[in-house]
């Protein structure tokens, strides 16, 4: 059963959605663009027509590749840079639309120079290399260390008419003795730790050699700074396409080697760190700043020689100093430790003088206590006596009303009695 083409782009766009594919519909399209052989500028006109079964069995075999995470550029086997057409091998790395901004750098460098030696380093499918070859009037060698590299790169030189020596090697090995007026390298740059964590599109399909930049991400960079100063030419130019987090890293390297002039930071379309760019100097440069670091270090010497004698003058000064105010202070405190003695002395006889009359004090005071003490002893006694007098007197006059209370009681007692019994008497 036919389906129409727009049916069969929307079932592919669901089917890559699923799968997570970034951008599905820009990828539904062009594989059908790429199938049919139509411009991708006229795909709308596809839209409404009928698309045969072995039309739909093609389409959707390539939208399972896609789905399965397989990259567009390897599906269709080209990838579009600086608008020249790049065939593309699954040995070797996708050229980026990131690396663009470097060729255009490279290019502005290379404006007005007649002819200028360039060298492609880690060139993997010549992008680079071809696009400044087209753009300028420069001489350009490609190198790779890789076989299917290289021989991409050479299809691709010859598919874009440019003009390109293709080399083998590890790096410089590559080139022997050779120099340029300028180098300029992609080289792989990713931390070895994260490329699992990559999308599926480069971890599972893209070559590991061309991404694997080491533990640090550095490796590369450090073997090519620090064997260019020997393959570029003296004020020539070394550009280096970076991660976004290594600015710092790679300007750092370029400074340590004092081969190159402060290196500067570009960046990409996204405005992340992306491009390196450093001038060689020259020997006449070198020998000028060799002249002027040892004249500055000859300075250096001196001042430091200079400061070093004016501190050994203030030390002895300071030491001259120190044992006169040692001296000075020896004096004082046996000044100081003779009369806190005398001091102490008066001190002590004071004292003793002073706990002396104390004592005498005491003894006059305790005489004077006892003589108190029995004065008020003997008035106590007095007292006492006088109080007991005074007691047994009242005592007395107490028991003798005592005695008449109890006779007159007695009395009445009687007289009632007798009434009593008077009163009886009568009765009777």
């Amino acid at each position: 059963m036919s389906l129409l083409v727009q049916d069969i782009v929307k079932m592919a766009v669901k089917q890559m959605e699923a799968a997570d594919v970034p951008d599905a519909k820009h990828d539904a399209e062009m594989l059908y663009c790429w199938l049919m052989h139509v411009q991708p500028d006229k795909f709308f006109m596809e839209w409404a027509n009928t698309a045969d079964d072995r039309t739909c069995d093609q389409y959707f075999a390539l939208v399972d590749r896609r789905s399965a995470r397989e990259p567009l550029q390897y599906i269709i086997g080209t990838q579009e840079f600086m608008g020249y057409t790049m065939k593309t091998s699954p040995h070797v790395l996708i050229p980026r639309f990131d690396t663009e901004p470097v060729v255009e750098k490279a290019v502005g460098l290379l404006e007005g120079q007649k002819a200028p030696a360039v060298l492609d380093l880690c060139c993997g499918s010549g992008a680079i290399g071809i696009a400044v070859a087209k753009m300028t009037d420069a001489k350009v060698t490609a190198a790779d260390l890789s076989e299917d590299a290289v021989a991409l790169t050479k299809e691709n030189a010859a598919s874009n008419s440019a003009a390109l020596a293709v080399l083998q090697g590890d790096l410089f090995e590559a080139v022997g003795k050779k120099k340029y007026d300028m180098v300029i390298s992609n080289p792989p740059y990713i931390e070895s730790d994260v490329i699992p964590t990559l999308m599926p599109e480069v971890r599972n399909y893209e070559p590991h050699e061309a991404l694997d930049g080491g533990a640090d991400g550095l490796d590369f960079y450090r073997r090519i700074i620090a064997d260019a100063p020997d393959h570029i030419k003296d004020d020539g130019l070394l550009v280096l396409e970076i991660g976004d987090d290594q600015a710092e890293a790679v300007t750092q390297l370029i400074a340590d080697i004092e081969r190159f002039d402060p290196a500067e930071v570009g960046r990409d379309l996204a405005g992340h760190d992306r491009i390196i760019t450093a001038v060689m100097l020259g020997k006449k440069t070198l020998k000028a700043r060799a002249k002027k670091r040892a004249a500055e270090e000859k300075q250096r010497a001196k001042e430091e020689a200079a400061a070093a004698k004016q501190r050994a003058k203030e030390e002895a000064a300071q030491a001259k100093q120190d044992a006169i105010d040692a001296k000075a202070k020896a004096k004082q405190d046996a000044i100081d430790a003779k009369a806190k003695a005398k001091q102490d002395a008066i001190d002590a006889k004071q004292r003793a003088k002073d706990e002396a009359a104390q004592a005498k004090q005491d003894a006059i005071d305790a005489k004077a206590k006892a003589k108190q003490d029995a004065i008020d002893a003997k008035a106590k006694a007095k007292q006492d006596a006088i109080d007991a007098k005074a007691k047994a007197k009242q005592d007395a006059i107490d028991a003798k009303n005592k005695a008449a209370e109890e006779k007159q009681r007695a009395k009445e007692e009687a007289a009632a009695a007798r009434q009593a019994a008077k009163d009886e008497k009568k009765n009777k």
